[in-house]
C-alpha cells in the first residue's frame, strides 16, 4: 500500500479498534502508541456518566479478532 504523507496506509486498520462500554460497542479509537488508544469523549461518556459506585468497564477490541482487552481510562485533551 502507498504512503500518504508519510503514513503507511497498510497500519491504519492494525491501529483501529473498537471500543465497548459495559460490554456494549460505542465507538472506535486509535493505538497513537503501543499501549496508548485515542478515542472521543462521547465514546467513553457512559462511563463517565455512571454511578460512583458502578464500574460498567471499558473494553477495546482488535480489528479483525474477537479478542477483548480490558483498559483504564485516563481523561485529558481539549473539553
Amino acid at each position: 500500500m502507498p504512503e500518504e504523507g508519510g503514513i503507511k496506509l497498510e497500519l491504519l486498520p492494525a491501529c483501529t479498534v473498537r471500543v465497548d462500554v459495559g460490554g456494549k460497542p460505542k465507538g472506535t479509537g486509535f493505538f497513537v502508541a503501543p499501549d496508548l488508544v485515542v478515542t472521543c469523549a462521547h465514546v467513553i461518556e457512559s462511563y463517565q456518566l455512571s454511578p460512583g459506585d458502578t464500574d460498567p468497564g471499558i473494553e477495546i477490541v482488535l480489528t479483525g479478532t474477537t479478542e477483548r482487552l480490558a483498559v483504564s481510562p485516563k481523561t485529558g485533551g481539549a473539553q
